[in-house]
């Protein structure tokens, strides 16, 4: 009888990529090209142990605290783990089988079996996610090897079991913030998970992906409707202090020493905003929503914060609301998703009425509603807060801050 296989994952089912998205290994054991074995095949080297943890609190502990930690586990670790002629068992007790190194975005593939009654699961960046399910009542089928194939982007989870062409697709959660509020870590390690009785793991291959290749995926997801507001060769279609910015290898660019918003000729209500940003170390600029052709946007309109925020100058000078990603003066935006300086980021913007929500490579760090926001905690209010349409564009500030790929789809009037 075959085992039958429940495919379980957290989270909202989101549009779907092209099943290309995801190629299968080009056979069992052959890692896939740009891809390395996760295990060396000999011993747990590389790995240690860990149970179901905040991986943020790894990063607090000084790097000789962090390998004495990790060469304690080894010992409670090798009770439960071993490592097999063919991959890594687990025997469905104690600590995760956690990976050294840490890691963002990636490709992994892996195979599984498990015991009847076990269950095989996988930690991303630190964070369970649940995993299809092997179960059955004879023993020959609940032990048969069943094909993993996952991507991770930002927090977009995409799983692959089998072959099969189905692809399902959620987002990865971060259960260690009881808000709900904060996503899932930018980076973290990966755990192997025996849970209820033993668990086989082999052919484990990763590959990283690099920001080039993420934005292309972010940039092909749910693409229709999209119209672009950069031609990669002038400003025509801009307004405003078009003089303060340059084109040069199909971006634009704020002029260094110059500030100003430069705005398109159109106003927009409600719009799904998509664009690509790449910030020289501790430069500052943002995004112009619902702005007039006059004034500063972050006063007359609303501003959604460009920010290196990392750079020592900025260190313990920002207030929340100024933070990469936060509408300035009004919502903070969670922290620790920009890319490094001289990276491309890739970002969009929701505006819905009064809801605005903001996906900074892949992860939801903003998700408002402008009409619950307490006024009285806020010094200076915004006139965007209360406009329905406005100019959208760039809110320059000196520093030369690069886009490309400025692209707008309108939305329906959600109505009073």
């Amino acid at each position: 009888m075959k085992t039958p296989i429940r495919v379980l994952l957290p989270g909202l089912l989101l549009a779907l990529p092209p099943v290309s998205a995801l190629v299968a290994a080009p056979g069992p054991g052959e890692a896939p090209s740009g891809a390395f074995a996760l295990w060396n095949g000999r011993d747990l080297s590389g790995w240690y142990g860990r149970g179901t943890e905040d991986p943020t609190l790894l990063w607090l502990m000084p790097a000789s605290a962090l390998q004495d930690y990790q060469n304690a586990s080894m010992e409670t670790l090798s009770s439960h783990w071993t490592a097999q002629n063919d991959g890594l068992q687990g025997l469905g007790t104690g600590l995760h089988l956690t990976t050294r190194e840490e890691y963002g975005d990636f490709e992994l593939w892996a195979e599984f079996s498990a015991d009847t009654g076990a269950k095989a699961g996988i930690g991303l960046r630190g964070c369970p996610a649940s995993l299809p399910e092997a179960r059955g009542d004879d023993a020959p089928s609940a032990t048969s090897w069943h094909a993993l194939h996952l991507q991770l982007i930002g927090e977009l989870l995409t799983i692959q079991l089998d072959g099969s062409d189905k692809v399902v697709e959620s987002r990865l959660e971060n259960p260690f913030d009881p808000t709900r509020a904060r996503p899932a870590p930018a980076h973290g390690p990966i755990q192997l998970q025996a849970i209820g009785g033993t668990v086989r793991w082999r052919h484990l291959f990763l590959r990283p992906i690099s920001p080039e290749e993420a934005n292309h995926f972010l940039s092909l997801r749910a693409s229709e409707g999209f119209t672009a507001l950069f031609n990669g060769k002038d400003l025509t279609g801009w307004q405003g202090t078009t003089t303060g910015y340059e084109v040069k290898d199909g971006t634009f660019v704020c002029k260094p020493g110059h500030r100003g918003a430069l705005l398109t000729t159109e106003e927009y209500g409600n719009f799904v905003l998509r664009c690509e940003f790449k910030l020289p170390p501790g430069a500052n600029s943002g995004l112009a929503l619902r702005a007039p052709n006059f004034g500063d946007p972050s006063r007359e309109g609303l501003e959604i914060q460009i920010l290196d925020q990392s750079h020592p100058k900025y260190s313990g000078k920002l207030q929340p609301t100024e933070h990469n990603g936060s509408i300035v003066g009004l919502v903070a935006a969670q922290t620790g998703y920009l890319r490094a300086p001289s990276e491309w980021n890739f970002e969009e913007v929701i505006v819905d009425g009064q809801r605005i929500e903001i996906i900074l490579n892949g992860t939801r760090i903003l998700q408002t509603d402008l009409s619950k926001i307490n006024l009285l905690q806020t010094r200076k209010i915004p006139k965007g807060l209360t406009k329905k349409k406005g100019f959208i564009g760039i809110a320059g500030h000196n520093d030369p801050v690069a886009f490309r790929r400025f692209e707008v789809k309108r939305l329906a009037d959600s109505g009073p």
